[in-house]
Protein backbone atom coordinates (compact mmCIF):
# COMPACT_ATOMS: atom_id res chain seq x y z
CA UNK A 1 0.00 0.00 0.00
CA UNK A 2 2.84 2.24 1.01
CA UNK A 3 4.81 1.31 -2.57
CA UNK A 4 1.20 2.50 -4.23
CA UNK A 5 0.99 5.71 -2.48
CA UNK A 6 4.15 7.11 -2.84
CA UNK A 7 3.20 7.05 -6.43
CA UNK A 8 0.55 8.37 -6.77
CA UNK A 9 1.96 10.99 -4.12
CA UNK A 10 4.88 11.71 -6.26
CA UNK A 11 1.97 11.92 -9.74
CA UNK A 12 -0.11 14.29 -8.14
CA UNK A 13 2.58 16.90 -6.69
CA UNK A 14 3.74 17.26 -9.80
CA UNK A 15 0.34 17.83 -11.57
CA UNK A 16 0.12 20.70 -8.32
CA UNK A 17 3.40 22.54 -9.52
CA UNK A 18 2.25 22.41 -13.13
CA UNK A 19 -0.99 24.04 -11.70
CA UNK A 20 0.28 26.79 -9.54
CA UNK A 21 2.71 27.75 -12.28
CA UNK A 22 -0.43 28.00 -13.98
CA UNK A 23 -2.15 30.30 -11.73
CA UNK A 24 0.82 32.67 -11.27
CA UNK A 25 0.88 33.11 -14.90
CA UNK A 26 -2.75 33.90 -14.80
CA UNK A 27 -1.95 36.64 -11.81
CA UNK A 28 1.15 37.94 -14.15
CA UNK A 29 -0.76 38.54 -17.10
CA UNK A 30 -3.11 40.19 -14.65
CA UNK A 31 -0.75 42.66 -13.40
CA UNK A 32 0.39 43.61 -16.69
CA UNK A 33 -3.40 44.54 -17.73
CA UNK A 34 -2.97 46.67 -14.33
CA UNK A 35 -5.31 44.67 -12.15
CA UNK A 36 -4.17 44.21 -9.00
CA UNK A 37 -7.51 43.09 -6.72
CA UNK A 38 -6.44 39.52 -6.45
CA UNK A 39 -7.94 36.96 -3.69
CA UNK A 40 -4.91 34.45 -3.41
CA UNK A 41 -7.13 32.37 -1.08
CA UNK A 42 -9.68 31.79 -3.53
CA UNK A 43 -7.29 31.10 -6.72
CA UNK A 44 -5.48 28.54 -4.48
CA UNK A 45 -9.03 26.74 -3.14
CA UNK A 46 -10.61 26.87 -6.91
CA UNK A 47 -7.16 25.57 -8.71
CA UNK A 48 -5.81 22.96 -5.86
CA UNK A 49 -8.78 22.53 -3.77
CA UNK A 50 -11.69 22.13 -5.81
CA UNK A 51 -10.68 22.00 -9.35
CA UNK A 52 -7.47 19.61 -8.30
CA UNK A 53 -10.04 16.62 -7.08
CA UNK A 54 -10.90 15.85 -10.66
CA UNK A 55 -6.87 15.77 -11.29
CA UNK A 56 -6.56 13.67 -8.54
CA UNK A 57 -9.26 11.58 -9.53
CA UNK A 58 -7.91 11.06 -13.22
CA UNK A 59 -4.78 10.57 -11.56
CA UNK A 60 -6.19 7.42 -9.75
CA UNK A 61 -7.51 6.06 -12.54
CA UNK A 62 -5.02 6.29 -14.44
CA UNK A 63 -2.73 4.64 -12.03
CA UNK A 64 -5.65 1.73 -11.86
CA UNK A 65 -5.56 1.11 -15.41
CA UNK A 66 -1.73 1.37 -15.99
CA UNK A 67 -1.74 -1.61 -13.16
CA UNK A 68 -3.86 -3.98 -14.94
CA UNK A 69 -2.35 -3.62 -17.70
CA UNK A 70 0.09 -5.70 -20.07
CA UNK A 71 1.85 -2.64 -20.99
CA UNK A 72 2.33 1.24 -20.50
CA UNK A 73 0.88 1.91 -24.27
CA UNK A 74 -2.48 -0.30 -24.10
CA UNK A 75 -2.69 1.37 -20.85
CA UNK A 76 -2.59 4.80 -22.59
CA UNK A 77 -4.79 3.72 -25.47
CA UNK A 78 -7.66 2.50 -22.83
CA UNK A 79 -7.34 6.05 -21.04
CA UNK A 80 -7.77 7.78 -24.65
CA UNK A 81 -10.98 5.14 -24.90
CA UNK A 82 -12.02 6.66 -21.64
CA UNK A 83 -11.18 10.28 -22.28
CA UNK A 84 -14.16 9.34 -25.57
CA UNK A 85 -16.04 7.56 -23.76
CA UNK A 86 -16.63 10.06 -21.46
CA UNK A 87 -17.58 13.11 -23.42
CA UNK A 88 -19.37 11.55 -26.24
CA UNK A 89 -21.54 8.48 -24.73
CA UNK A 90 -21.64 9.28 -20.31
CA UNK A 91 -22.25 12.86 -19.96
CA UNK A 92 -24.56 12.85 -23.02
CA UNK A 93 -26.70 9.66 -22.65
CA UNK A 94 -26.01 8.76 -19.09
CA UNK A 95 -26.64 12.34 -17.76
CA UNK A 96 -26.49 11.05 -14.14
CA UNK A 97 -23.48 11.96 -11.65
CA UNK A 98 -23.26 8.72 -9.90
CA UNK A 99 -22.92 7.35 -13.35
CA UNK A 100 -19.79 9.41 -14.31
CA UNK A 101 -16.46 9.07 -13.17
CA UNK A 102 -16.24 12.27 -11.31
CA UNK A 103 -19.53 13.72 -12.19
CA UNK A 104 -20.64 16.24 -9.92
CA UNK A 105 -23.04 19.25 -10.31
CA UNK A 106 -21.68 22.89 -11.12
CA UNK A 107 -21.23 25.24 -8.50
CA UNK A 108 -20.21 28.70 -8.63
CA UNK A 109 -18.73 31.52 -6.53
CA UNK A 110 -19.23 35.48 -6.51
CA UNK A 111 -18.86 38.41 -4.83
CA UNK A 112 -22.27 38.56 -3.62
CA UNK A 113 -23.09 35.02 -2.69
CA UNK A 114 -19.89 33.47 -2.20
CA UNK A 115 -19.55 30.03 -2.96
CA UNK A 116 -23.41 28.87 -4.31
CA UNK A 117 -25.70 26.45 -2.29
CA UNK A 118 -24.47 23.88 -4.94
CA UNK A 119 -21.24 23.67 -2.99
CA UNK A 120 -22.70 21.03 -0.93
CA UNK A 121 -23.87 18.78 -3.47
CA UNK A 122 -20.88 19.21 -5.16
CA UNK A 123 -18.80 17.93 -2.66
CA UNK A 124 -21.03 15.23 -1.73
CA UNK A 125 -20.44 13.85 -5.19
CA UNK A 126 -16.82 13.84 -5.50
CA UNK A 127 -16.07 12.56 -1.88
CA UNK A 128 -18.67 9.45 -3.23
CA UNK A 129 -15.98 9.25 -6.16
CA UNK A 130 -12.84 9.82 -3.67
CA UNK A 131 -13.99 7.30 -1.80
CA UNK A 132 -14.23 5.04 -5.04
CA UNK A 133 -11.23 6.21 -5.98
CA UNK A 134 -9.90 5.04 -2.68
CA UNK A 135 -11.08 1.16 -3.96
CA UNK A 136 -9.30 1.52 -6.90
CA UNK A 137 -5.84 2.22 -5.05
CA UNK A 138 -6.43 -0.83 -2.98
CA UNK A 139 -7.17 -3.24 -5.79
CA UNK A 140 -3.99 -1.51 -7.79
CA UNK A 141 -2.49 -2.63 -4.33
CA UNK A 142 -3.82 -6.07 -4.47
CA UNK A 143 -2.75 -6.02 -8.35
CA UNK A 144 0.78 -4.65 -7.97
CA UNK A 145 3.65 -7.80 -8.85
CA UNK A 146 6.46 -6.83 -7.79
CA UNK A 147 9.59 -9.02 -9.23
CA UNK A 148 9.53 -12.00 -11.15
CA UNK A 149 6.36 -13.73 -9.74
CA UNK A 150 5.81 -15.96 -12.49
CA UNK A 151 1.48 -16.60 -11.85
CA UNK A 152 -1.42 -14.35 -13.61
CA UNK A 153 -1.98 -11.23 -11.99
CA UNK A 154 -5.47 -12.35 -10.69
CA UNK A 155 -3.82 -15.22 -8.79
CA UNK A 156 -1.81 -13.22 -7.51
CA UNK A 157 -4.32 -10.80 -6.11
CA UNK A 158 -6.13 -13.82 -4.90
CA UNK A 159 -3.59 -15.13 -3.20
CA UNK A 160 -2.83 -11.40 -1.74
CA UNK A 161 -6.53 -11.22 -0.89
CA UNK A 162 -6.74 -14.58 1.26
CA UNK A 163 -3.76 -13.52 2.84
CA UNK A 164 -3.95 -10.49 3.82
CA UNK A 165 -7.43 -9.10 3.98
CA UNK A 166 -8.17 -5.71 4.58
CA UNK A 167 -10.82 -4.55 6.55
CA UNK A 168 -10.02 -0.44 5.62
CA UNK A 169 -11.68 -1.49 2.31
CA UNK A 170 -14.68 -2.99 4.14
CA UNK A 171 -15.03 0.04 5.82
CA UNK A 172 -14.68 2.49 2.84
CA UNK A 173 -16.84 0.38 0.42
CA UNK A 174 -19.42 0.26 2.82
CA UNK A 175 -19.39 4.24 3.19
CA UNK A 176 -19.49 4.35 -0.68
CA UNK A 177 -22.66 2.39 -0.51
CA UNK A 178 -23.91 4.35 2.23
CA UNK A 179 -23.30 7.62 0.66
CA UNK A 180 -24.10 6.90 -3.17
CA UNK A 181 -27.20 5.45 -1.77
CA UNK A 182 -27.88 9.10 0.13
CA UNK A 183 -27.40 10.66 -2.97
CA UNK A 184 -29.66 8.82 -5.08
CA UNK A 185 -32.46 9.36 -2.70
CA UNK A 186 -31.94 12.64 -2.86
CA UNK A 187 -31.86 12.86 -6.43
CA UNK A 188 -33.95 10.15 -7.77
CA UNK A 189 -36.79 10.19 -5.11
CA UNK A 190 -36.92 13.32 -2.98
CA UNK A 191 -36.41 15.30 -6.88
CA UNK A 192 -37.40 13.75 -10.48
CA UNK A 193 -34.25 12.81 -12.91
CA UNK A 194 -34.59 11.90 -16.64
CA UNK A 195 -32.71 10.32 -18.79
CA UNK A 196 -32.46 11.76 -22.08
CA UNK A 197 -34.49 8.65 -23.44
CA UNK A 198 -36.98 9.08 -20.18
CA UNK A 199 -37.08 12.99 -21.58
CA UNK A 200 -37.95 11.68 -24.91
CA UNK A 201 -40.47 9.44 -24.15
CA UNK A 202 -42.33 11.79 -22.14
CA UNK A 203 -42.08 14.15 -24.75
CA UNK A 204 -43.40 11.70 -27.43
CA UNK A 205 -46.04 10.68 -25.20
CA UNK A 206 -47.26 14.28 -25.00
CA UNK A 207 -47.71 14.43 -28.72
CA UNK A 208 -49.25 11.22 -29.60
CA UNK A 209 -51.52 11.73 -26.22
CA UNK A 210 -52.50 15.35 -27.05
CA UNK A 211 -51.59 16.70 -30.66
CA UNK A 212 -55.58 16.27 -31.57
CA UNK A 213 -55.81 19.61 -29.26
CA UNK A 214 -53.29 21.42 -31.57
CA UNK A 215 -56.07 23.17 -33.22
CA UNK A 216 -58.92 23.62 -30.60
CA UNK A 217 -59.19 27.32 -29.46
CA UNK A 218 -58.45 28.48 -26.02
CA UNK A 219 -58.51 32.05 -24.38
CA UNK A 220 -55.34 34.10 -24.83
CA UNK A 221 -54.05 35.60 -21.20
CA UNK A 222 -55.00 39.36 -21.41
CA UNK A 223 -53.27 40.28 -17.53
CA UNK A 224 -51.67 39.02 -15.06
CA UNK A 225 -51.42 40.02 -11.80
CA UNK A 226 -48.69 38.46 -9.49
CA UNK A 227 -48.07 38.46 -5.91
CA UNK A 228 -45.23 36.65 -4.39
CA UNK A 229 -43.43 36.07 -1.34
CA UNK A 230 -39.81 34.96 -0.91
CA UNK A 231 -38.26 33.38 1.93
CA UNK A 232 -34.59 33.62 1.60
CA UNK A 233 -33.24 32.11 4.34
CA UNK A 234 -35.91 29.09 3.93
CA UNK A 235 -35.05 28.71 0.44
CA UNK A 236 -39.04 28.92 -0.22
CA UNK A 237 -42.05 30.90 -2.26
CA UNK A 238 -45.14 31.32 -2.17
CA UNK A 239 -47.28 33.11 -4.31
CA UNK A 240 -50.67 33.94 -6.12
CA UNK A 241 -51.43 34.21 -9.84
CA UNK A 242 -54.44 35.85 -11.10
CA UNK A 243 -54.81 35.48 -14.95
CA UNK A 244 -57.78 37.27 -17.21
CA UNK A 245 -59.03 35.45 -19.95
CA UNK A 246 -60.29 36.37 -23.19
CA UNK A 247 -61.97 34.04 -25.97
CA UNK A 248 -60.30 36.22 -29.26
CA UNK A 249 -61.49 33.53 -31.39
CA UNK A 250 -65.07 33.84 -33.32
CA UNK A 251 -65.89 30.67 -31.77
CA UNK A 252 -67.22 29.20 -27.94
CA UNK A 253 -64.78 27.93 -25.96
CA UNK A 254 -66.44 24.70 -24.42
CA UNK A 255 -63.30 23.62 -22.27
CA UNK A 256 -59.37 24.78 -21.61
CA UNK A 257 -56.61 22.56 -21.97
CA UNK A 258 -53.76 23.28 -19.46
CA UNK A 259 -49.92 22.97 -19.37
CA UNK A 260 -49.51 23.34 -15.64
CA UNK A 261 -46.03 22.22 -13.34
CA UNK A 262 -47.25 20.06 -9.95
CA UNK A 263 -44.83 20.80 -8.01
CA UNK A 264 -44.94 24.26 -8.17
CA UNK A 265 -48.42 25.21 -8.93
CA UNK A 266 -52.12 23.89 -7.36
CA UNK A 267 -54.93 23.13 -9.19
CA UNK A 268 -56.51 26.67 -11.57
CA UNK A 269 -59.77 27.95 -9.36
CA UNK A 270 -62.20 30.01 -12.33
CA UNK A 271 -64.49 32.19 -11.50
CA UNK A 272 -67.24 30.39 -13.38
CA UNK A 273 -67.99 26.35 -12.83
CA UNK A 274 -65.55 24.23 -14.49
CA UNK A 275 -65.41 20.58 -14.20
CA UNK A 276 -61.77 19.18 -14.10
CA UNK A 277 -61.98 15.86 -16.30
CA UNK A 278 -58.72 15.14 -16.51
CA UNK A 279 -55.49 15.50 -14.50
CA UNK A 280 -52.15 13.84 -15.98
CA UNK A 281 -49.47 14.80 -13.85
CA UNK A 282 -46.75 12.74 -15.63
CA UNK A 283 -47.35 14.98 -18.64
CA UNK A 284 -48.51 17.96 -16.52
CA UNK A 285 -51.41 18.39 -18.38
CA UNK A 286 -54.92 19.53 -17.21
CA UNK A 287 -58.41 19.67 -18.83
CA UNK A 288 -61.46 21.71 -17.70
CA UNK A 289 -65.01 21.70 -19.17
CA UNK A 290 -67.28 24.79 -19.02
CA UNK A 291 -70.39 24.45 -17.67
CA UNK A 292 -71.20 27.70 -19.32
CA UNK A 293 -68.98 28.47 -22.68
CA UNK A 294 -66.96 31.11 -23.03
CA UNK A 295 -68.49 33.31 -25.30
CA UNK A 296 -66.52 35.39 -28.37
CA UNK A 297 -64.98 38.65 -26.55
CA UNK A 298 -66.12 37.02 -23.09
CA UNK A 299 -63.08 37.35 -20.07
CA UNK A 300 -62.64 34.50 -17.56
CA UNK A 301 -60.73 34.93 -14.24
CA UNK A 302 -58.43 31.80 -13.65
CA UNK A 303 -56.50 31.86 -9.86
CA UNK A 304 -53.49 29.64 -8.91
CA UNK A 305 -51.65 28.85 -5.96
CA UNK A 306 -47.49 29.33 -6.60
CA UNK A 307 -45.25 27.17 -4.48
CA UNK A 308 -41.66 26.23 -4.83
CA UNK A 309 -39.55 24.53 -2.03
CA UNK A 310 -36.32 23.05 -1.70
CA UNK A 311 -36.54 19.51 -0.99
CA UNK A 312 -33.21 17.82 -0.52
CA UNK A 313 -30.80 18.11 -3.93
CA UNK A 314 -31.28 16.93 -7.75
CA UNK A 315 -28.71 15.52 -10.08
CA UNK A 316 -27.94 19.23 -11.42
CA UNK A 317 -27.79 20.40 -7.27
CA UNK A 318 -30.05 22.39 -5.32
CA UNK A 319 -32.47 24.49 -6.76
CA UNK A 320 -31.59 28.18 -7.71
CA UNK A 321 -35.11 29.42 -7.57
CA UNK A 322 -34.71 31.01 -4.18
CA UNK A 323 -31.18 31.88 -2.93
CA UNK A 324 -30.23 33.39 0.74
CA UNK A 325 -28.70 36.59 -1.50
CA UNK A 326 -29.35 37.07 -4.98
CA UNK A 327 -32.21 35.01 -5.98
CA UNK A 328 -33.30 34.89 -9.78
CA UNK A 329 -36.78 33.81 -9.20
CA UNK A 330 -38.62 32.28 -12.90
CA UNK A 331 -41.49 30.30 -11.69
CA UNK A 332 -42.72 27.99 -14.46
CA UNK A 333 -46.18 29.45 -15.37
CA UNK A 334 -49.47 27.82 -16.71
CA UNK A 335 -50.19 27.77 -19.98
CA UNK A 336 -53.70 27.31 -22.17
CA UNK A 337 -53.35 25.10 -25.43
CA UNK A 338 -51.59 22.36 -26.58
CA UNK A 339 -47.94 23.50 -26.47
CA UNK A 340 -45.61 22.75 -30.05
CA UNK A 341 -42.45 23.79 -27.87
CA UNK A 342 -43.16 20.70 -25.66
CA UNK A 343 -42.93 18.22 -29.11
CA UNK A 344 -38.83 16.28 -30.19
CA UNK A 345 -37.67 18.63 -32.14
CA UNK A 346 -35.00 16.63 -33.75
CA UNK A 347 -36.31 15.08 -37.42
CA UNK A 348 -33.99 12.77 -36.83
CA UNK A 349 -35.81 11.24 -33.49
CA UNK A 350 -39.03 11.55 -35.23
CA UNK A 351 -38.44 10.02 -37.92
CA UNK A 352 -36.61 6.98 -35.74
CA UNK A 353 -40.03 6.79 -33.63
CA UNK A 354 -42.54 7.02 -36.70
CA UNK A 355 -43.87 10.77 -36.25
CA UNK A 356 -44.26 13.03 -39.17
CA UNK A 357 -41.54 15.01 -39.76
CA UNK A 358 -41.88 19.03 -38.65
CA UNK A 359 -40.81 21.68 -40.04
CA UNK A 360 -39.53 24.76 -37.26
CA UNK A 361 -40.59 27.17 -40.11
CA UNK A 362 -44.04 27.73 -40.13
CA UNK A 363 -46.27 28.20 -43.31
CA UNK A 364 -47.66 31.96 -43.53
CA UNK A 365 -51.12 30.59 -43.48
CA UNK A 366 -50.76 28.98 -40.16
CA UNK A 367 -52.18 31.40 -38.38
CA UNK A 368 -52.80 29.29 -35.04
CA UNK A 369 -49.06 28.41 -35.29
CA UNK A 370 -47.91 31.98 -35.41
CA UNK A 371 -50.28 32.66 -32.63
CA UNK A 372 -48.32 30.80 -30.18
CA UNK A 373 -46.09 32.02 -27.41
CA UNK A 374 -44.21 30.78 -24.44
CA UNK A 375 -47.47 31.77 -22.21
CA UNK A 376 -50.00 29.28 -24.72
CA UNK A 377 -52.07 30.56 -27.65
CA UNK A 378 -53.29 33.44 -29.25
CA UNK A 379 -51.01 35.17 -26.43
CA UNK A 380 -49.86 38.98 -27.82
CA UNK A 381 -48.75 42.09 -25.39
CA UNK A 382 -50.22 41.63 -21.58
CA UNK A 383 -50.51 43.63 -18.74
CA UNK A 384 -48.42 42.49 -15.91
CA UNK A 385 -48.22 43.77 -12.04
CA UNK A 386 -45.86 42.18 -9.84
CA UNK A 387 -45.86 42.49 -6.15
CA UNK A 388 -42.21 41.18 -4.54
CA UNK A 389 -41.93 40.15 -0.78
CA UNK A 390 -38.82 39.54 0.92
CA UNK A 391 -37.06 39.97 3.74
CA UNK A 392 -36.46 44.09 4.58
CA UNK A 393 -32.26 43.82 4.22
CA UNK A 394 -32.97 43.02 0.24
CA UNK A 395 -34.61 44.85 -2.43
CA UNK A 396 -36.73 43.08 -4.99
CA UNK A 397 -36.18 43.58 -8.62
CA UNK A 398 -38.78 42.84 -11.56
CA UNK A 399 -39.73 43.89 -15.14
CA UNK A 400 -41.55 46.83 -15.13
CA UNK A 401 -41.60 49.85 -13.43
CA UNK A 402 -41.68 50.65 -9.64
CA UNK A 403 -44.85 52.02 -8.05
CA UNK A 404 -44.96 51.20 -5.22
CA UNK A 405 -43.01 50.36 -1.86
CA UNK A 406 -43.87 49.06 1.45
CA UNK A 407 -43.25 47.91 4.95
CA UNK A 408 -44.61 45.04 7.04
CA UNK A 409 -42.93 44.47 10.23
CA UNK A 410 -39.07 42.76 8.93
CA UNK A 411 -41.18 42.26 5.07
CA UNK A 412 -39.93 44.84 2.29
CA UNK A 413 -42.70 44.48 -0.47
CA UNK A 414 -42.01 45.96 -3.96
CA UNK A 415 -44.62 46.26 -6.91
CA UNK A 416 -43.86 46.79 -10.22
CA UNK A 417 -45.66 47.23 -13.45
CA UNK A 418 -45.50 47.51 -17.34
CA UNK A 419 -46.82 50.83 -18.67
CA UNK A 420 -47.07 49.31 -21.83
CA UNK A 421 -48.83 46.15 -23.08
Amino acid sequence: MHFVATKLIAINISVAVILILLAFSVIFIQHSQDYHTHEYAQILISVLGLGGLDFLLISILSFFIQTVSPNRYIGFAIMVVFYIFDAYVAVPLLQHNLLIYGGAPQYFYSDMMGYSDNIGPFLLFKTFWLLAAILLVQAATLLWQRGNVGTSIISWARVRLISKPSRFSVIVAAFTLVLGSYIFYNTNILNTFLSPAQAEKRQYDYEVSYRMYSEVSQPAIEEILLDIELYPELRRANGDIIYTLRNISDEPIHGFFLNIDFEQVENAIFDRSAELVESNEYLGIQRYKLEVPLSPGEAIEARFKLTSERTGFSNAGYSHQVQANGTFYRPRLPTFGYDRAREISNNRSRRRLKLPLRDDVLEREDLLGQAQSFLGQGVGFIDMTITVGTKGTQTAFAPGDLIDTFYEGDRAYFTYQNTTP
